[in-house]
């Protein structure tokens, strides 16, 4: 391991003393170990920081994590709790760029006197905004341990992480209220998956909706997704990877154009040991881009974006040995469980509106910047 001098993390750590008010975010691919989980969660419980957590970092979903982790900053910065917070003294900054286009936002608009230090072990650069001003190249969970060890009496301002934990419990008072679309949906599965569940979730729409709709749970799970450019291409037999390497039955959470982009990769069912409970949502097509402006302008929007097809997924199902059920919202969930506790592979099928999911998140968004409660934070440090 790279281990970090004890000259880099004095000098870390007398930074860091002088910062009351420190986020620490965990984008994709943050180290996937107990040892970091345990270390990371440690350090932001002693600076009273809070952790926001991107699902694919792995920290989102753990025993320990709703006592430090904020799940709910994908939606809740639009609130008047994170409009009226003073900027961060220090973030710190573990994994690849985070999903959320809220938090790079913010993480982009801090003033440049705030120092944003990321931690990689490969020494990779994961900065698109130009943000950090730092990069240690050494062990995540030596530093965070080092860290921890060296802050002795360190006074975190009680008022900063009380100010993010109400926006979290703001946006997760709303979401709780929330029946109807995609983002519902994706919630009421994780909410009702048992711990040690592997799942994979498809880029586009899914790992969106699960970022924004999905809050911190105190349970294990363990999920893997391809994140960067073509990020579509491949996740069927990403997941068939994951499930024959990990030896446990994977769900795999994904839409309807990433299912269809890769139905060949469904050939290696026929691997013995594997297994693989497949939701797809269906909204017929690229259903993201009703989150761009270009959505206003029809009909060139649904003819070159949107591109429905109109397939019947049930054939694919058939020709590949999948059980093959179409689902309403409602049974979902629990046809999930069902199918998950058989040892046959499933395709769930939940046909859905894009249109209307999107118009109900931006009515939730609504609601939360002009509803959010914030307790005051002392901004004389």
């Amino acid at each position: 391991p790279r281990v970090p001098s004890p000259a880099q993390l004095d000098a870390l750590a007398i930074s860091l003393q002088d910062a009351r008010r420190g986020l620490i975010i965990a984008g994709p691919r943050t180290p996937d170990d107990e040892r970091f989980r345990r270390a990371v969660y440690r350090l932001a419980r002693l600076a009273g920081w809070p952790l926001l957590a991107d699902p694919l970092s792995n920290l989102r979903f753990d025993p320990a994590a709703p006592d430090v982790v904020i799940g709910g900053y994908a939606l809740g910065l639009a609130s008047p709790v994170a409009v009226n917070l003073p900027p961060p003294d220090v973030v710190l900054r573990f994994g690849a760029v985070p999903t959320a286009n809220a938090l790079n936002a913010y993480l982009a608009a801090l003033p440049p006197e705030v120092p944003q230090i990321a931690v990689e072990a490969h020494g990779r650069w994961h900065d698109g905004d130009f943000s950090l001003s730092a990069l240690y190249v050494c062990d995540e969970h030596l530093l965070c341990e080092g860290l921890a060890e060296r802050l002795g009496d360190f006074h975190p301002d009680p008022s900063w992480r009380a100010a993010w934990r109400a926006l979290d419990e703001g946006v997760q008072a709303a979401l709780d209220g929330l029946s109807q679309g995609e983002g519902a949906l994706v919630r009421a599965f994780f909410l009702a998956l048992p711990a040690d569940t592997v799942v994979v979730v498809a880029n586009s729409l899914p790992v969106r909706h699960v970022d924004e709709f999905v809050p911190a749970l105190p349970r294990r799970l363990r999920l893997f997704g391809n994140r960067g450019a073509s990020g579509i291409d491949g996740t069927s037999s990403t997941a068939l990877g994951v499930a024959a390497a990990s030896g446990q039955p994977v769900m795999l959470l994904t839409g309807d154009l990433s299912f269809f982009h890769d139905q060949n990769g469904l050939l290696a069912l026929r691997e013995e040991g594997i297994k693989l409970d497949i939701v797809m949502l269906n909204n017929d097509g690229g259903g993201i881009f009703h989150r761009l402006p270009v959505s206003r302008f029809e009909p060139p929007f649904t003819q070159a974006f949107v591109t429905p097809h109109g397939l019947d997924f049930s054939n694919v199902a058939r020709q590949y040995g999948l059980v093959y059920r179409r689902l309403e919202p409602r049974d979902a969930p629990e046809a999930l469980l069902a199918a998950l506790a058989t040892p046959a592979s499933h395709l769930l099928e939940i046909h859905t509106d894009a249109a209307a999911s999107e118009t109900l998140r931006q009515h939730l968004l609504a609601t939360l910047r002009t509803t959010g409660s914030m307790q005051p934070i002392d901004q004389s440090n």
